[in-house]
């Protein structure tokens, strides 16, 4: 359906998470394959996860040193065409490209604003998509999540369902709603059992009701997923179809407002 309607604007993804190990990552990797493959569009994941660049470990041969974004940051007005800027760039299932991190988080310590903004701006001249993959528990403060925030049309919160995983992802989407009104706001409840027991069903159940208001997707726990990140290339079509019609799904709440 996406790929028959098109995509009518460009469109700035954040993904954040209360904490870390909930699949924050994986769920920026695959909602971009997903991104990519239906829309047939440029889609680059801007990996601003200050603790250590994780989403570059999930390229292949991601072995020599790379130039990071905060590289491109000081070449900004060298970059005038996508051949100036591949050379920054590792590419991902589906055409999906994917703009590493810096791995010592201390070289993001004086951020800019006024640079992250330029570099949003330079990437929206070549992708039509850009998902920010940002450090767990940046719910809060920090120049780069709020900045982030500030200048998302989507912000995906990504929680796994537990009560006390639920509650500290309650209390991201509160701060969410009072610092960026306005700004939609996707809850996506990630590795759920595919045979829940009654705690993850009750835990699934009041995620959806209380968070009705919002977009709410249930991912379900699939090894596929791993096993594909450990081979090195993320492919949401070679995943249980529980996971893809749920990725999808997703997908489509999100892009509902962007497409024809």
């Amino acid at each position: 359906m996406l790929r028959v309607r098109g995509l009518r604007q460009g469109v700035t993804v954040a993904v954040s998470s209360i904490r870390g190990g909930v699949g924050k990552t994986t769920v920026t990797l695959a909602l971009a394959d997903v991104l990519a493959d239906s829309l047939r569009c440029g889609v680059v994941v801007v990996d601003a996860d200050l603790e250590w660049g994780t989403a570059a470990d999930s390229v292949p041969d991601y072995g020599r040193r790379r130039p990071t974004w905060i590289d491109l940051l000081g070449d900004v007005d060298q970059i005038r065409s996508p051949t100036d800027l591949a050379p920054y760039l590792l590419s991902l299932s589906h055409g999906v490209q994917l703009l590493p991190g810096p791995a010592d988080p201390t070289q993001s310590e004086n951020l800019d604003t006024r640079e992250l903004s330029g570099l949003l701006e330079l990437l929206g001249r070549f992708f039509p998509i850009v998902l920010l993959d940002l450090s767990p528990g940046s719910g809060l403060t920090g120049t780069l999540p709020e900045w982030a925030f500030s200048s998302a049309d989507e912000i995906v919160a990504v929680s796994t369902p537990t009560v006390g995983a639920l509650r500290r992802a309650s209390r991201l989407l509160e701060h969410l709603d009072e610092a960026h009104p306005g700004v939609p706001v996707t809850l996506a409840l990630n590795m759920v059992p595919k045979r829940p027991d009654a705690t993850v069903t009750q835990v699934t159940e009041l995620a959806r009701d209380v968070h009705g208001q919002r977009r709410y997707a249930a991912i379900p726990q699939d090894d596929g997923l791993l096993r594909a990140l450990n081979a090195g290339g993320l492919d949401v079509s070679e995943l249980d179809q529980g996971t893809r019609v749920a990725l999808k799904e997703m997908t489509v709440g999100l892009a509902q407002e962007w497409v024809r």
